[in-house]
């Protein structure tokens, strides 16, 4: 445990305790919600740590077993930037998503949200690789709400966790994601990007 704190730290543990002029890395919870979406996520970052350590030292090897990215695929998505251009949009106003969500609903067209949040490590592997997934898919729309800034919006889906991938169609949820599991996420919008077949 020490380990991973002195990493998450950035060396020594210890240098946590001694005043120091760099800027303050505390996070001050001031809601029991915003609390338990960061636990949840550290919970799933800390099961990964291992798994990720593990698995550095070979070659290009795929965790099907997990379902999560390979080794060589979370090195990239931590250190390099998407490839092509983003389609993904962020939104800063409930309002404004609210608009979005509502015209969305006249719509059959498929809407992949990413719940994430600043400090969430998982969030920070898989933006890359919703970004990649927004330029490969153009018929789907991709959206970004941070848990933090738009409260309201992640309790109304019930978000409990980060990342969180919400899969909408004609305004109702259709799947979810929870965790950075790239590959069940491309497969769900693989299999909801089609319209469907509506009785006669």
């Amino acid at each position: 445990m020490g380990s991973i704190v002195s990493s998450l730290l950035g060396g020594d543990a210890t240098a946590a305790l001694v005043p120091s002029a760099e800027p303050s890395r505390v996070t001050a919870f001031h809601s029991s919600n915003r609390w338990q979406l960061h636990f949840n996520s550290f919970k799933q970052l800390n099961q990964l740590l291992p798994l990720i350590e593990k698995n550095y030292t070979l070659d290009n090897k795929y965790w099907s077993e997990q379902n999560i990215l390979s080794a060589a695929e979370w090195q990239d998505a931590a250190t390099e930037s998407t490839s092509g251009p983003s389609r993904v949009t962020a939104f800063h106003s409930s309002n404004r998503w609210q608009l979005h969500f509502n015209s969305s609903k006249q719509l059959n067209k498929l809407i992949v949200v990413d719940f994430s949040a600043s400090w969430c490590g998982p969030c920070k592997f898989m933006e890359p690789v919703f970004n990649d997934m927004s330029s490969k898919y153009t018929d789907v729309d991709f959206a970004k709400i941070d848990v933090d800034e738009l409260s309201d919006v992640a309790k109304e889906f019930a978000v409990q966790a980060m990342p969180t991938f919400v899969l909408l169609k004609q305004g109702k949820e259709v799947e979810r994601v929870v965790g950075a599991k790239k590959d069940e996420l491309e497969k769900k919008i693989l299999k909801h990007r089609e319209a469907p077949k509506f009785a006669a």
